[in-house]
């Protein structure tokens, strides 16, 4: 088996990385809506959205063998925490390719952290802190073109998340 190894995405070509995946995943799904590249790096990078200003985060890669096979972003909103007596995190932009083992390596990394961090629940996949877009996984229709903003995902992501314990 080939092992999985997970990088923080903290320089620009990791950052590429991260943004491109799901044009290797999706390159023969004609429903996927892609991103304008630049515009997503500046999203997930916290321009124009209060993703820096709210609490820590995590931006992650998986691969194997040099080669990405997965994403994920995960945080805190400190913010909203406090507000609302909290002690929530979220999972945001995951995306992987069709290997559990991949997926596993990626959540029970995120949820490690989240315990260190004296979380209690995670939700997720939200949008980052501050959006509207990309929430959740569809569950059915994966045959019908997206519009922009809207979520677009694997059939087998739902089961990922399924089997995960949290």
């Amino acid at each position: 088996m080939d092992k999985i190894v997970l990088l923080d995405v903290n320089n620009s070509k990791l950052l590429h990385e991260f943004a491109l995946l799901p044009f290797e995943l999706y390159k023969n799904d004609t429903s996927w809506v892609p991103p304008i590249i630049s515009e997503y790096k500046k999203y997930v990078s916290g321009v124009g959205n209060s993703l820096c200003d709210v609490g820590p985060h995590v931006k992650m890669i998986a691969q194997i063998d040099g080669k990405t096979v997965g994403r994920i972003l995960y945080g805190t909103d400190d913010k909203l925490n406090e507000y609302k007596k909290m002690k929530v995190g979220y999972i945001s932009q995951f995306e992987c390719i069709d290997d559990y083992a991949v997926a596993e390596k990626m959540l029970d990394s995120a949820k490690n952290w989240f315990l260190e961090k004296g979380m209690d629940r995670i939700k997720g996949p939200l949008s980052l802190p501050g959006g509207e877009d990309n929430r959740g996984f569809i569950t059915d229709n994966f045959e019908t073109r997206t519009y922009i903003m809207n979520t677009y995902n694997k059939k087998y992501y739902n089961d990922f998340f399924y089997k995960v314990r949290f």
